[in-house]
């Protein structure tokens, strides 16, 4: 019974990193359209409709490294995305569920935050929410820095919205509470576009 309830767990945390993946190349995918439209639009304004333009890949290239400088300058020094006292209960990486029992690999693509009752989730850094799903058995909410996207897993009560602007610090919504454990338990990760990241090697532990 153990042994299913893990493998539920693990084919779960599958399909999250999944609906992550796909929204995550759906909102690159939408800002590149969009540039090359505004890039379009601006060559046709200016009657030089006829030549060939600066490729999309390059504008993209210096917005990402104006913006991306300053999230990388942080390294180390972001905050934890949860308010009040915190453990880091998941690390990142492929680990067994149960240690030294079974072989039933779980990769959360992230770390697994336990923290106290009432606690919340908080922005780690300046940004735009880029997407708020709900997957059937977890929240998320995609945030924006340049290039490098914070996700904040198993969220209630969601208190931002798609597109609009977040600073660091500010409350994206409530960590749900961990049925089995009892506590609020949120599900972090990191990406550079679509690469994940050790969140532990960037944020302020």
């Amino acid at each position: 019974q153990v042994e299913r309830e893990l493998k539920k767990k693990r084919a779960d945390l599958q399909n999250l990193n999944k609906a992550i993946d796909r929204e995550i190349e759906r909102v690159i995918a939408a800002e590149r359209a969009a540039k090359k439209k505004a890039e379009a639009a601006a060559a046709a304004k200016s009657g030089n409709s006829g030549k060939k333009g600066t490729p999309a890949y390059k504008a993209d290239a210096g917005v990402d490294a104006a913006m991306s400088g300053s999230f990388l300058s942080n390294k180390k020094k972001l905050p934890m995305p949860i308010t009040g006292p915190y453990l880091v209960v998941e690390g990142y990486g492929v680990k067994n569920a149960i240690s030294g029992k079974g072989n039933v690999p779980i990769n959360t693509g992230g770390i697994t935050i336990e923290g106290n009752k009432g606690a919340k989730a908080r922005c780690i850094f300046d940004g735009k929410v880029t997407a708020v799903l709900d997957t059937g058995n977890y929240t998320f909410v995609l945030v924006r820095h340049g290039k490098y996207i914070s996700v904040y897993c198993n969220l209630d009560n969601v208190r931002v919205n798609g597109g609009e602007d977040i600073k660091a610090g500010d409350i994206i919504g409530d960590i749900a509470v961990d049925a089995k454990e009892g506590n609020p338990r949120m599900l972090f990760q990191l990406r550079q576009e679509k690469t994940k990241l050790n969140p532990t090697e960037w944020l302020k532990m």
